[in-house]
């Protein structure tokens, strides 16, 4: 990863507290050039442990990152304390994040457009030890 995939904080983000949301960041947050995949719905299982028809997904670009947290910019609203699996990919790194995200708050912006705050839940399942771990390396990079 390099410098120009990541930068600290966003200028033009709003500051603790005065966007409406209660704010609560306890990290630094990273601007980056990534997508999120949230999975809003699931297909259905087969017998034979397959998944059968197309699950209902949301491509979301992230507007900045943390360990803990994403803020998410989507094509549509998403329900808050709805826990969602995601797919994240981190500029162009070819491995993606399986992680398990609970949305905390959801607002409607200009356009259509929704900006979303996720958690970043601690789940056996997912990438979520390689996930921190990656945000803590671009952290420490000089």
């Amino acid at each position: 990863m390099s410098d120009v995939d990541y930068t600290f904080g966003n200028p033009n983000g709003p500051k603790r507290g005065d966007d409406g949301t209660g704010d609560q960041r306890e990290d630094y947050r990273l601007s980056a050039i990534a997508v999120a995949v949230l999975e809003l719905e699931s297909g259905f299982p087969e017998e034979s442990g397959q998944v059968r028809g197309s699950a209902r997904t949301l491509s979301c670009r992230i507007r900045d990152l943390s360990a803990k947290g994403l803020c998410l910019v989507a094509p549509e609203a998403v329900t808050v304390g709805a826990l969602l699996p995601a797919r994240v990919a981190l500029g162009q790194n070819p491995e993606s994040f399986e992680l398990t995200v609970e949305v905390v708050w959801c607002r409607t912006e200009s356009e259509g457009l929704s900006l979303v705050g996720v958690e970043i839940q601690d789940s056996d399942d997912t990438s979520y030890v390689d996930w921190v771990e990656a945000v803590a390396r671009v952290m420490t990079e000089d």
